[in-house]
């Protein structure tokens, strides 16, 4: 979980709800949009999918997620495909032990938003990295029938859309921040 506040603190603890172990982080909201804006792929999966962000105010989180998603550009390829790279190759090349799957699916989940990215220019509607890679739509359900080796080459084959090819807008990140400043003002206030 993942859980954005404009205080200057970043903790990270565990809590137990409901026999579930749960990592909790919490971050300083100018950091957040620091790695947002330098595309981080780490911080763009914690924005974008729905069961790891935490924000009481639904507006903050959608908020958040639009300006990420709009933001997203070129620079994000290099680091997605490398991701996939080195983790196919510790996990299933190198045979590291991987009982739980996790990391394949972690290494679908990655190929998934790449190759999304790629397809066409994002709409004005806000992208949902889906919590669980059952529940994938829009015709993309043939990436989770597809080897785990055939998925790797065709990430490695996506080349980097010539519509992608722009600078991040600092100003959209910068007028996010300042409607938290204001709501958390006004929190205070009353």
């Amino acid at each position: 979980m993942l859980r954005i506040d404009y205080q200057p603190t970043n903790r990270e603890f565990k809590i137990n709800l409901d026999g579930i172990e749960l990592d909790i982080k919490i971050k300083e909201i100018k950091e957040v949009l620091r790695q947002l804006f330098n595309n981080n792929p780490n911080f763009i999966f914690g924005v974008l999918s729905d069961y790891v962000i935490y924000e009481q105010d639904k507006t903050v989180t959608n908020g958040l997620r639009h300006v990420t998603y709009q933001n997203i550009n070129y620079r994000i390829f290099p680091p997605l495909k490398g991701m996939i790279d080195h983790n196919y190759k510790k996990y299933f090349v190198n045979k590291v032990h991987d009982k739980s799957r996790k990391k394949e699916i972690m290494i679908k989940k990655i190929a998934w938003l790449c190759r999304c990215l790629s397809i066409e220019p994002r709409s004005s509607l806000p992208f949902i990295l889906p919590p669980s890679f059952n529940h994938l739509e829009n015709g993309n359900k043939d990436i989770e029938r597809l080897k785990l080796a055939e998925l790797v080459k065709l990430v490695k084959d996506i080349e980097v859309p010539s519509w992608s090819k722009f600078e991040n807008n600092i100003e959209d990140f910068n007028q996010f921040l300042y409607n938290v400043k204001i709501r958390s003002q006004n929190e205070s206030t009353s």
